[in-house]
């Protein structure tokens, strides 16, 4: 059966609202061919970005349950990854839409390296990173595996939240790091960017 059902335009049919579903519709005009408006994947993406504001939300809840166990310097809220972004992502990078772990995402800056270590622990011993360590890759410690000196450091976390009526567990991106080399960060990503079209350049 074919979904969703679609609204077709009464201007561009010349006749009252009408509703199709399917792929597409011929109809008595021989050259008119009308296509769905609200395609299943758009409904998937939006069903996305509405698990992502309430992930949101409770990883801002979270990030603030560390600040009063750990002193913090900052905490960014980007909010959710843009619609555009994620579709992007989705398409070029061959990402399933249940491999989207950042659309919810939130960044801890402290001042000093024994403080982003005490984060670490705090972060490694909550429920919400070890249901991560479940499902594969739960940390990503860039201070471990840098390779050269002027290379851009962090820990990334992926966190587990449960979303109500969500068919896969909701992952979402805390990014722990030092201010210094979160400037740092902001300078050279435009650098990584066009680095990393370059590399998928034929």
């Amino acid at each position: 059966m074919a979904s969703p059902v679609q609204r077709l335009e009464s201007a561009q049919v010349g006749m009252k609202f009408a509703w199709a579903a399917g792929q597409g519709m011929q109809l008595d005009r021989p050259n008119l061919i009308l296509k769905p408006r609200y395609t299943l994947f758009e409904a998937q993406i939006d069903e996305l970005i509405g698990k992502g504001l309430i992930g949101q939300r409770k990883l801002l809840q979270y990030c603030r349950n560390l600040r009063s166990a750990v002193r913090i310097s900052s905490l960014a809220d980007p909010g959710i990854k843009k619609r555009d972004t994620i579709i992007e992502k989705i398409r070029t990078r061959g990402k399933r839409i249940e491999q989207m772990n950042d659309v919810s995402r939130a960044s801890v800056t402290f001042q000093h390296l024994e403080e982003l270590y005490a984060a670490d622990a705090w972060v490694r011993e909550t429920p919400e990173f070890r249901k991560t360590t479940a499902l594969g890759t739960a940390v990503k410690n860039r201070w471990t595996q840098m390779t050269s000196d002027g290379e851009y450091r962090d820990i990334k976390f992926f966190l587990v939240f449960p979303i109500e009526k969500s068919a896969f567990p909701w992952v979402v991106e805390l990014q722990l790091n030092l201010t210094i080399a979160a400037k740092v960060k902001s300078i050279g990503h435009g650098i990584y960017e066009i680095t990393r079209l370059g590399d998928n350049l034929p």
